[in-house]
């Protein structure tokens, strides 16, 4: 008989047990012979290690209360489920090894200002600066190229753009020192000019500030006795924990004079607080195996659903190089 056996009780003189849903009663006498039981011999009320295993088994009629999943329902519930993989890409332009044919889960594209000329800009080598009105973001091989306009933000010489969801985060403005207020510093071995930039933002001492001058080095914010000390001739900061735009310019030596010859002078600067403006997003698109996205404003920051093999063997190949290296 294949029918499961479960014990129901144990006495002196008899042992009852359920097979399925038939009771049987064996009776044991004196003379009874040993009955035997599968491949177990004797009286099944002695075979201890049997009856400790059977104790903490459920009955198999027993319910799980829906805390389990049948392997039919499992099946069920990962039937069209696939694995994704979301991977990242950045640089000027981000390369995408294992693109696969989805739109891009998000692409942001820093927007900094054009400046004409090379080299350092000084009095003698003015570089101008330019903002932007638009980004295009290209494809390839995909062969698009997506074009956003900045709309009412008008100008823009420093931002971040979500391409995705339209978000534009403008983060720098953009001054003419003619219009600022100047005074001159004599009281360091090097006198300077200094303005106050009330909307600028706060950088700590040595942190390198991100601004652009058209005829200005820009160098590491430190605080005013170290400018004055240290400086050179027509460079520039954002002095430390402050909004004060120092700058050294040893052809002038009175505010008045300096501030005339500043007239048209452009200096861009971040700001304390961004500004946000809500464009057109863009759903841009790739193509199964290697894409190469990039912008025409910046860097370029992708977050893509990748080809799962080819995300792996990218992952392998960057370990087998780290083991070669080592």
């Amino acid at each position: 008989m294949t029918e499961e056996v479960r014990i129901i009780e144990v006495s002196e003189d008899k042992i009852t047990v359920e097979i399925v849903e038939e009771v049987i009663t064996v009776e044991i006498g004196e003379d009874a012979v040993a009955p035997v039981w599968g491949m177990i011999e004797g009286d099944l009320q002695n075979q201890t290690d049997l009856t400790e295993a059977l104790r903490g088994k459920a009955d198999a009629d027993h319910e799980h209360d829906d805390r389990y999943y049948t392997k039919t329902e499992t099946a069920s519930l990962l039937n069209g489920k696939a694995d994704i993989i979301i991977a990242a890409a950045e640089g000027e332009p981000a390369e995408l090894p294992d693109g696969t044919e989805n739109p891009a889960e998000e692409v942001t594209a820093g927007i900094r200002p054009n400046q004409s000329g090379s080299g350092d800009p000084s009095p003698e080598n003015v570089r101008p600066i330019s903002g932007r009105t638009e980004c295009n973001i290209s494809v390839t091989p995909e062969g698009t190229t997506y074009s956003i306009s900045f709309g009412e933000a008008g100008i823009v010489y420093g931002a971040r753009l979500n391409a995705t969801t339209g978000q534009l985060t403008v983060t720098h403005g953009i001054v003419d020192l003619g219009k600022l207020s100047w005074t001159r510093n004599t009281s360091g071995s090097n006198p300077y000019f200094r303005a106050s930039l009330a909307d600028t933002k706060r950088y700590a001492i040595n942190t390198q500030t991100d601004c652009f001058s058209d005829r200005y080095k820009l160098i590491a914010s430190v605080n005013g006795s170290s400018f004055a000390a240290n400086a050179n001739n027509n460079e520039c900061t954002i002095l430390s924990n402050s909004a004060i735009l120092a700058i050294r310019n040893d052809s002038y030596t009175s505010a008045a004079s300096f501030k005339e010859a500043m007239d048209g002078a452009q200096f861009v600067y971040e700001l304390a607080e961004t500004e946000i403006y809500q464009l057109e997003g863009q759903e841009i698109r790739m193509t199964a195996g290697e894409n190469t996205i990039s912008a025409d404003t910046g860097p370029v920051a992708v977050r893509y659903r990748a080809d799962t093999k080819g995300y792996i063997d990218k992952l392998i190949a960057e370990l087998q190089a780290l083991i070669l290296e080592n």
